[in-house]
C-alpha cells in the first residue's frame, strides 16, 4: 500500500469511527464510577491546579493510582466543564487515535497493510470496546492503551534504527501509560513477543537472555506499578479478601473468562456493564471444557510458531495482555468485563487476519473474497457498536439492558432500583430492590438504601425490617444502628432506640445518621430545638440526607 493509499485508508478509519459511535455525544453521565471520578470528585471538578496535581500524585482515590487519568479529567473539566458530551468526544478522540496508530504501526512492521487495516478495524468497530469509549469514567483505558501504541512503535523504531532517544521514548511513553493504567504491566511480555515476529530477531529456541536484558527497565516500571497498584486497591477495600472469593473459584472464573472473550469476539451479543461473580461456582463442565480448549490452543500456538510465527505472537498477545485483569487477583464483584478486552483483542483479530490470508492464499480470487469477507464483518461490528452505545445513553437504559441480557443480576438490579429510585418511579425501584434482595441477599448498603425509600414512602416497619437485616448481617455498621434507632424512635420504641443509637455512636461517633436518629429520639421525647439542632448538623455533613431534611422541616414547623 502506498503512502496516499495509507493516508486514506487511515480516514476511511476514522470515519468508519465516527459512524459506528455516532450517538454518543448524546450520552449523559451514568452513576457508574462516574460522580466517583467526575460529578461529585471535588478535586476533578474544580480543573486544573497545582493542588489537584497534587491530588492526583498522592491520592489512592477510587482504589486506584493513575495519576495522568485524573489529570485527563481535570484538563477536560478545565476547558468543557461538566458537559458529558465533551468528556465523550474525547474519549472518542483517544479511541479514533489508537485505531489510526494500531494501523500505521502494524502494517509498518508486517509489510501487511490491508491485514493491519482489518485488526485495526477491529480494535475501532467492535462492541465489545464500547464500554471503554463510551463510559466517561473509563478515560484510563482509551489513554492508556493510545500511549502504550506509541510506546509499541517507538520500541520497534528503535529495533530497527537504533537511537538512545527512540529506546528512551519508548520507556517514557510506557511510564505514562502505567499512570493512566496499571493493566499495562504485561506489555513488557508484549515487547519479547515482538521479536518473535514479526520483527524476527530471535525464535522460540534461540537464547532470550540478551533480549531480556535491554527490556528491563520495563520490567522494571511493570513492577513498580503493580506494587503501587496493589498497596492502593487494598487501601480503598476493592481487592477481594482470599477467603472471601478462593483461589479455586478464582482460577476456575479466569478459565471460564478467557473462552468467554473470544466467544464475544466472535459473537457479540448480551454485552452489559456488569456481569456478577459466579459466587456459588461454576458448572464442572465448562471449567474443564473452556481449561482444555485454551491449553489445546496453547500448545497448537507454540507449535506452529516455528513455521508461522505469526500464530504464536497473536495467541500470547490474547493471554498475557488480558491476564492482569482475568481475575487471579480479584478486584470489584465482577467476574469479567468487557474493558478488559480493550487492548488483548489485537492478539485473536491478528490470528483472524493472517490465517484466513494463509488459508486463501492460493485461491484464485481470494483476495476478493476476503476483502468482501472483512468489509462485511467490519460493517456488522460497526452497525452493532452503535446500538450497544445507545446503551450507555443514562441509568435507566444501562441497567435494564444489563438486568435483561444478562439473568440474575444483583447489582444491575440495585443500580436500576436507585435510577428508577431518582426518576421517581417508586414502585418499580421498591420492585428492583426486592429483586436484588433475592439474589443477593446480604448487601447492606442496598438495604440501608432501600430502608430509607421505605421510610420515605412511611412504610416504617418496612424500613425497621431491612435496618434489624443490615445490622443481623453487619453489626459493626454504625449506620446502620442509627437508621434503625431514628425508625424505632418514630414507631415509639425509646428504649430499644436509645441502645441502637448508643451503639452507633459508640461504634462513629461523627455518623451523621447518628445525629439525625437523636434528633428523632429527642423529638419524640418533646425537646424539639434539641432535635432541630442535631438534624442541622446532621444535614451540614451529608446534605444529601432526604430523611433529615425532611424530619429538619417537621422539626420548624412544631418549633
Amino acid at each position: 500500500m502506498t503512502r496516499t493509499g495509507r493516508l486514506l485508508a487511515s480516514l476511511g478509519l476514522v470515519g468508519a469511527t465516527l459512524f459506528a459511535y455516532g450517538p454518543l455525544p448524546e450520552n449523559g453521565f451514568v452513576r457508574f464510577d462516574d460522580p466517583i471520578y467526575l460529578t461529585e470528585n471535588p478535586h476533578v471538578a474544580a480543573g486544573l491546579s497545582l493542588e489537584g496535581v497534587a491530588w492526583a500524585f498522592t491520592s489512592g482515590h477510587a482504589a486506584n493510582w493513575h495519576p495522568l487519568t485524573w489529570l485527563s479529567h481535570m484538563a477536560d473539566v478545565q476547558l468543557f466543564g461538566l458537559d458529558p458530551a465533551a468528556h465523550h468526544r474525547t474519549n472518542l478522540l483517544l479511541h479514533t487515535a489508537s485505531a489510526v496508530v494500531l494501523f500505521l504501526w502494524l502494517a509498518a512492521i508486517t509489510r501487511g497493510a490491508w491485514k493491519s487495516l482489518f485488526v485495526a478495524g477491529v480494535f475501532a468497530l467492535h462492541p465489545l470496546h464500547v464500554e471503554s469509549v463510551a463510559w466517561a469514567a473509563e478515560r484510563k483505558d482509551v489513554l492508556s492503551t493510545f500511549l502504550a501504541l506509541l510506546s509499541l512503535w517507538a520500541w520497534t523504531s528503535w529495533t530497527a534504527r537504533g537511537g538512545r532517544w527512540r529506546y528512551g521514548l519508548s520507556i517514557a511513553l510506557y511510564a505514562l501509560g502505567l499512570l493512566a493504567k496499571p493493566m499495562l504491566v504485561s506489555l513488557p511480555l508484549v515487547l519479547l513477543l515482538l521479536d518473535l515476529w514479526p520483527l524476527q530477531r530471535t525464535t522460540l529456541r534461540a537464547r532470550w537472555a540478551p533480549f531480556l536484558r535491554e527490556k528491563l527497565p520495563f520490567f522494571a516500571l511493570a513492577a513498580l506499578s503493580a506494587i503501587v497498584t496493589i498497596l492502593a486497591q487494598k487501601a480503598g477495600g476493592s481487592m477481594e479478601r482470599l477467603p472471601d472469593v478462593p483461589i479455586a473459584l478464582r482460577a476456575s472464573n479466569a478459565l471460564v473468562s478467557y473462552a468467554t472473550y473470544l466467544f464475544q469476539a466472535v459473537w457479540p451479543t448480551r454485552l452489559a456493564a456488569f456481569y456478577p461473580y459466579p459466587l456459588d461456582g461454576l458448572p464442572f463442565w465448562k471449567v474443564g471444557a473452556s481449561g482444555l480448549a485454551l491449553w489445546i490452543a496453547t500448545l497448537l500456538a507454540l507449535r506452529a510458531g516455528i513455521r508461522r510465527p505469526w500464530i504464536t505472537f497473536g495467541w500470547l498477545w490474547y493471554l498475557v495482555t488480558l491476564l492482569p485483569v482475568i481475575g487471579i487477583v480479584q478486584v470489584g464483584r465482577q467476574a469479567m468485563a468487557d474493558r478488559y478486552t480493550y487492548l488483548p483483542l489485537v492478539g485473536p483479530s491478528i490470528l483472524a487476519a493472517w490465517g484466513v490470508a494463509a488459508l486463501t492464499a492460493k485461491w484464485r480470487p481470494g483476495g476478493v473474497l476476503r476483502s468482501i469477507a472483512g468489509c462485511a464483518a467490519l460493517g456488522v461490528c460497526a452497525l452493532v457498536t452503535r446500538e450497544q452505545v445507545r446503551t450507555w445513553k443514562d441509568d435507566l437504559t444501562l441497567f435494564g439492558h444489563a438486568c435483561a441480557v444478562t439473568g440474575p443480576n444483583f447489582l444491575a438490579q440495585y443500580a436500576l432500583a436507585g435510577a428508577l429510585r431518582r426518576a421517581g418511579r417508586i414502585d418499580e425501584s421498591i420492585a428492583a430492590y426486592r429483586a436484588g434482595l433475592a439474589i443477593h441477599a446480604d448487601f447492606t448498603d442496598q438495604r440501608n438504601l432501600f430502608g430509607e425509600l421505605l421510610e420515605t414512602q412511611g412504610d416504617l416497619a418496612g424500613a425497621v425490617e431491612q435496618y434489624r437485616a443490615s445490622v443481623r448481617i453487619d453489626p459493626s455498621l454504625a449506620e446502620a444502628h442509627a437508621l434503625l434507632g431514628a425508625a424505632l424512635a418514630q414507631q415509639g420504641q425509646v428504649e430499644e432506640a436509645a441502645r441502637e443509637l448508643q451503639e452507633a455512636a459508640r461504634i462513629d461517633p461523627a455518623c451523621p445518621r447518628t445525629l439525625r436518629g437523636e434528633g428523632v429520639l429527642l423529638q419524640r421525647q418533646g425537646h424539639v430545638e434539641e432535635a432541630r439542632e442535631r438534624f442541622e448538623k446532621a444535614l451540614e455533613l451529608d446534605p444529601k440526607d432526604v430523611l433529615a431534611r425532611a424530619d429538619l422541616e417537621r422539626a420548624r414547623a412544631a418549633h
